[in-house]
């Protein structure tokens, strides 16, 4: 990765040297600076938007600066094509280094789905030792909670693929995280389909809920609004060790 950043590096610079004799070679053609800066600019953007006269054009020294344009314009693309693939290739190369690791652990808990609640959890339970699958929404979620020394997986967590992908057949129970009781409900219904032997901890918003939750196979519930603060989530992972 050094090595491929360093090399996009040097090809900066040789453009950047080129972009410069380009602009000399044209100052010599007898152009001005400021036609010659923006004439070289454009021309090393590939923008078909001439100003220097087809008489001046015809110096060897503006058709040398054409042709420096050209290789500018050749290397800025290499470079900002290898960046842009790079980034790419990080992402899915992080995510499938996340599934394998995934598949070999054994007796984890599966936080679902990523948020503030979530990642308070994750981190409870990682203090005690405990290895953390987080279900991410986004890539941007995955990237967060990777930067955190934690295991993220990106998918619908409404899907039993995601969960199998999570190894919910080796894990200890699921905790789910979510602030809508629906998606909690649903969330769980799914998790039980997965694994229905999976013990489930659920977060709750309404009483009313709670029966719901206990049919869709929760197991334990936790209200926030009755657990005030840091509480919440040390009782939610007591509740997951239960």
């Amino acid at each position: 990765m050094a090595s491929s950043r360093r090399s996009r590096y040097e090809l900066l610079g040789i453009a950047a040297l080129l972009f410069l004799l380009s602009i000399i070679l044209t100052l010599l053609a007898g152009v001005r600076l400021q036609t010659a800066l923006i004439e070289n600019i454009f021309g090393s953007l590939e923008i078909g938007y001439a100003i220097v006269s087809f008489n001046v054009a015809e110096n060897i020294f503006v058709l040398a600066s054409a042709f420096f344009d050209t290789i500018v314009f050749a290397l800025i693309t290499v470079v900002f094509a290898s960046a842009f693939f790079s980034a790419i290739t990080k992402i899915n190369i992080r995510e499938r280094r996340m599934l394998i690791r995934i598949k070999k652990l054994q007796h984890h808990s599966i936080v679902v789905p990523f948020n503030g609640f979530a990642m308070e959890t994750a981190t409870e339970l990682k203090g005690r030792g405990k290895q953390v699958v987080v279900v991410c929404r986004s890539k941007h979620d995955f990237e967060h909670v990777y930067r955190k020394g934690m295991i993220p997986i990106i998918g619908d967590e409404r899907s039993v693929e995601l969960f199998k992908a999570a190894n919910i057949d080796s894990a200890d129970n699921v905790i789910v995280c979510d602030e809508n009781d629906i998606s909690n409900t649903l969330i769980t219904m799914t998790a039980k389909t997965a694994n229905s032997r999976i013990k489930i901890v659920s977060r709750v918003s309404s009483e009313g809920s709670i029966p719901k939750l206990g049919m869709a196979g929760a197991h334990r519930m936790i209200m926030p609004e009755i657990t005030a603060g840091e509480e919440v989530g040390n009782k939610l992972v007591k509740m997951a060790f239960e």
